[in-house]
Order: C-alpha cells, then sequence, then structure tokens
C-alpha cells in the first residue's frame, strides 16, 4: 500500500509548491528598508518594478581604512522583478545590487559596491515598511 501512495504524495507536494511560490514572486508595492539597504518597488503595470534605490554601507579601502558610503537614485524605468521574485540593478564597475522577494512582503540579495579602491559585499533583507518615506535624521 505504502509503495502506492509515494508517487501520489509527491505528486500532490509538486502542485502545491508552485502556486506558494508564485505567490511570494509577486511583491507588494511599497518601500522596502533593511541594514544598509532601502529600496522602493513600485507597480505601473502589471509587472513590478525596482524604482528608487537608497544605500549606505561602510567601505572598506586598500590601505586598511573604511568610509562611509551612501548612494540615492530614482531608476525611471528600472530593473523589474521577474516572475521567480528575482531582481538585478547593475551600474558597471561601481554597484551590483541584486534580490528575490521570499515573501509577498520580504526581500533577500547581495549588495557589491566599489568606488576607488574601496569596496563592500554584504547580504541583506529588507521588510515592507508601512510608514512611507522615513524621515531623514540629522
Amino acid at each position: 500500500m505504502h509503495h502506492r501512495l509515494l508517487p501520489v504524495l509527491a505528486a500532490t507536494a509538486a502542485l502545491a509548491l508552485p502556486a506558494s511560490a508564485a505567490q511570494a514572486a509577486q511583491p507588494k508595492a511599497g518601500y522596502y528598508e533593511g541594514s544598509g539597504v532601502f529600496f522602493k518597488i513600485a507597480k505601473f503595470s502589471d509587472k513590478a518594478q525596482l524604482f528608487r534605490l537608497s544605500l549606505s554601507e561602510p567601505l572598506t579601502c586598500a590601505d586598511g581604512s573604511t568610509i562611509q558610503d551612501t548612494l540615492d537614485t530614482i531608476l525611471i524605468m528600472g530593473p523589474k522583478v521577474n516572475r521567480y521574485g528575482r531582481f538585478r540593478y547593475e551600474k558597471p564597475g561601481s554597484t551590483l545590487f541584486k534580490g528575490r522577494f521570499v515573501t509577498r512582503t520580504q526581500a533577500t540579495g547581495k549588495l557589491t559596491r566599489t568606488v576607488g579602491d574601496c569596496t563592500a559585499s554584504i547580504s541583506w533583507t529588507a521588510n515592507l515598511k508601512t510608514g512611507g518615506i522615513p524621515i531623514p535624521t540629522a
């Protein structure tokens, strides 16, 4: 009896997985914030896209010193979030920001940034913020 049940359970599990993965792949529009990253996902059509990117991370330089780096940019016609919940923004030679939505309100990814001879490479997790744009602190 068990040898007949196993293929049925495996097929049922395989059918259930795409539904949950598809739901996680379609993020909610809004502002997402995590340690060193802040970005906005907008929906101008049926596809979500990266609209704003703000980064703040320490860079380690070749001489061993550390400098604080910031980037804040609006991405007109920014990269779209694909059907698997993945997105990627690249400015060749300086910035690679890529991520994947693990739920509709949480994304994880990697940031690599180079300014001169200073670099940073971090993994990040960001969550949807309901309060909108944060008020900058002096």
